[in-house]
């Protein structure tokens, strides 16, 4: 799928062909998205069994994904209408940039949203590479989701996240929203990126997880140094019915002393340590329980965030279907 950047000229071109005993002069209309965000028209006379190459330019719109159609008409009447390659449009930050981007324990999955429920946007990665003031926001839709601001300088402050996620909460109608990543640098647009189209459903059946005895100890690996985080959980289906969902154990850090802002991270890409004792599930699992079964969950692994004091941090489940434990609070 091709990505442009905003406000770029481009041209496509396309190959139509008179099929008929006379020349005609057609019009063709390029369009993108649906309704067109932008068209591009032609008039081009083509001779009696001929062919010719149309070239249609178009200035690339605002960010997004744009499905592509060219109609092809005769005296005002459509003769077809044929599909192109999707394209994308977005604005390439010079200072800012990101990665790894993901929704709570994975990728966004057909009814694994539910309306109104609380979410998190994800990104492995999000700094920025000069001095300066800073911020990002997820949108759906055109309405900001979540964001985060942050500062850089000689003075103090932080280049960005080695992991942060923006938490929101969805839109309380159902439909198809697009999620816009931008970044501001001083208060101003500097970067624009199509993250995906998340599904958001008002039919789908809300998690009837419950979690219980739920316990977060630090212990040491035998024989080192090396600290461990040791989580664990019962998780119960409560409901009358079969479910699945993707759960996941979430972090979230805060530190007064570094001002570092409060956020939630999945952990869902840690595996559990093979040299910790009893720990056997990743920080994220894909889980079906039937009605009144029941999973101990337990991960050991390595301690999430800085293993030095003064940090304190919450830690909960939670799953797709809009479920989640109580919060285990511990500091460091």
């Amino acid at each position: 799928m091709p990505k442009f950047q905003v406000g770029e000229t481009h041209t496509a071109t396309a190959k139509i062909i008179n099929p008929t005993p006379g020349d005609l002069t057609y019009k063709g209309v390029l369009s993108l998205g649906s309704p067109a965000a932008v068209k591009a028209e032609q008039f081009f006379l083509i001779p009696a069994g001929q062919s010719l190459d149309v070239n249609f330019p178009v200035v690339m719109p605002a960010v997004g994904l744009y499905p592509v159609g060219l109609s092809v008409q005769l005296g005002g009447q459509e003769l077809v209408l044929m599909p192109g390659e999707d394209v994308i449009t977005q604005l390439t930050d010079p200072i800012v940039s990101f990665s790894g981007q993901t929704w709570d324990a994975g990728a966004p999955v057909a009814g694994d949203f539910l309306v109104g429920s609380a979410h998190s946007c994800y990104f492995g990665y999000l700094a920025a590479s000069q001095y300066g003031s800073y911020q990002a926001q997820v949108l759906l839709g055109g309405t900001v989701f979540g964001s985060v601001s942050w500062s850089y300088s000689m003075s103090g402050g932080y280049s960005g996240f080695n992991g942060v996620g923006l938490d929101g909460v969805l839109p309380t109608t159902s439909g198809s929203y697009a999620a816009i990543l931008k970044t501001y640098t001083g208060g101003k647009l500097t970067g624009g990126y199509y993250l995906g189209t998340l599904n958001v459903l008002d039919v789908a059946t809300p998690s009837t997880f419950s979690y219980t005895n739920f316990v977060v100890a630090v212990g040491t690996i035998a024989g080192t140094i090396i600290p461990y985080w040791d989580i664990s959980c019962d998780i119960t289906n409560t409901g009358s019915v079969t479910q699945t969902n993707k759960v996941a154990i979430w972090v979230n850090v805060f530190c007064t002393y570094y001002g570092l802002p409060e956020g939630w991270d999945c952990i869902s890409n840690l595996a559990s340590r093979p040299d910790c004792p009893g720990g056997k599930d990743p920080g994220g699992m894909t889980l079906t329980l039937a009605p009144g079964g029941s999973y101990h969950y337990r991960f050991c692994g390595w301690p999430y965030g800085p293993s030095s004091g003064g940090y304190t941090y919450k830690v909960e489940f939670r799953d797709t279907g809009g479920g989640k434990s109580a919060q285990v609070a511990m500091s460091r």
